[in-house]
This record gives C-alpha cells, sequence and structure tokens, in this order.
C-alpha cells in the first residue's frame, strides 16, 4: 500500500494530465473552426504546456513514491528531481535556488525517473522519426514561446506536420510508460 503523499501525486498526476488534455482538444476543435496561424501557435502552445505539466507531475510523483522506497533512486536523481539547488549567502547559510534543466533532457530524466521510482528501467525510443520530430517540436516551441522575430512566429505545413508526429511519439511514450509502470490507464486514454 502506498502513502497518502503517493496517492495524492498519483492523483495530481492524473488530475493535470486531464484539465491539459481537455486544454489540448479544444485548441484542436479552435483549429478545426478556425484555421489560422493564431489558432496552430495556441495549439502548440497549449500541447507544449501540457507535455511540461506532465513533465513536472512526473517528477513531482517519482519523489514521493522514491520517499518511501529510497533505493530506487541514485543520488544525483533526488538532486535533480526537484529542479533546485542550494548555495550560500554571503552569511554562510543555506539558501535554496530553482534551477531549471534544458527542456528536452528534463523531458526524458522524468521519464526515467518516473519508472525507476517504479522499480523500472524505462527507455524512451529516441532513434526514430517521432522523436526527431519532438526535438524539432521541443525548438518551435522555444521560437513562439521567445521570439527573435515576428518570422519566428509565421507556422509552415512542414512544422505542423512534425508537431503531429512529436504529439504521436510523446503520447505513445508516456502511456507505454504508464502501462509499464502498472498505472491504470483506461481513463488515460478517454480523456486524452
Amino acid at each position: 500500500m502506498s502513502s497518502i503523499k503517493t496517492q495524492v501525486a498519483l492523483l495530481e498526476l492524473r488530475s493535470v494530465f486531464n484539465v491539459l488534455a481537455a486544454d489540448v482538444e479544444e485548441a484542436l476543435a479552435y483549429g478545426r473552426s478556425t484555421p489560422t496561424d493564431f489558432a496552430k501557435r495556441s495549439l502548440f502552445r497549449t500541447y507544449f504546456v501540457q507535455i511540461e505539466g506532465f513533465t513536472t507531475q512526473f517528477r513531482r510523483a517519482a519523489e514521493a513514491i522514491a520517499s518511501e522506497r529510497t533505493t530506487l533512486l541514485t543520488a544525483e536523481d533526488r538532486v535533480l528531481l526537484p529542479d533546485q539547488k542550494a548555495y550560500l549567502n554571503d552569511r554562510g547559510v543555506a539558501r535554496k535556488l530553482e534551477s531549471f534543466q534544458p527542456t528536452l533532457p528534463a523531458i526524458l530524466f522524468s521519464m526515467r525517473c518516473f519508472g525507476k521510482a517504479h522499480g523500472l528501467v524505462f527507455e524512451p525510443e529516441l532513434g526514430g522519426v517521432g522523436y526527431a520530430s519532438f526535438k524539432k517540436f521541443v525548438k518551435l516551441r522555444n521560437s513562439l514561446t521567445h521570439p527573435k522575430s515576428a518570422s519566428d512566429l509565421a507556422l509552415s505545413d512542414e512544422q505542423a506536420a512534425f508537431a503531429l508526429e512529436a504529439a504521436t511519439w510523446w503520447k505513445k511514450t508516456v502511456l507505454d510508460l504508464m502501462e509499464r509502470c502498472r498505472v491504470p490507464q483506461q481513463e488515460w486514454l478517454d480523456s486524452s
């Protein structure tokens, strides 16, 4: 039986996923009814919020599970999971500081740690077209959220195609991880 902390973390993971999956569905519906660049940008941003939200929840759930089962994660995993680092201020007092890792490695790390917290070695498929598209999607996300020029906000059909492949790769990878961790997923499939 898992602790209340673990149960809450897993329920939160599911709740966040459900809310953000509904947002993606709304953005898709909007894009179908209003096929504009704004609709595409909104969909891509919304989808990436879902990915990042789920990444955070994987990390939190892994932390909660590992707090009960202390041998599952390495010392390095435990240091990186909270997205914080410690430092000493001028007076020699320990303080915490947010320390975010690069987006793509952080996504993969969160999946691996979630798997480890369930006693698994989970290795996402990184050799195919889906992951290559996902890497491009991360770059696209960066240009959409931090545009350096107006051209960063113009979306091509090619970008839409690799975004779809990226989304398919991510969803398949997440569902595979959830299945391997024996997390009931019918609700996930129904709501995503």
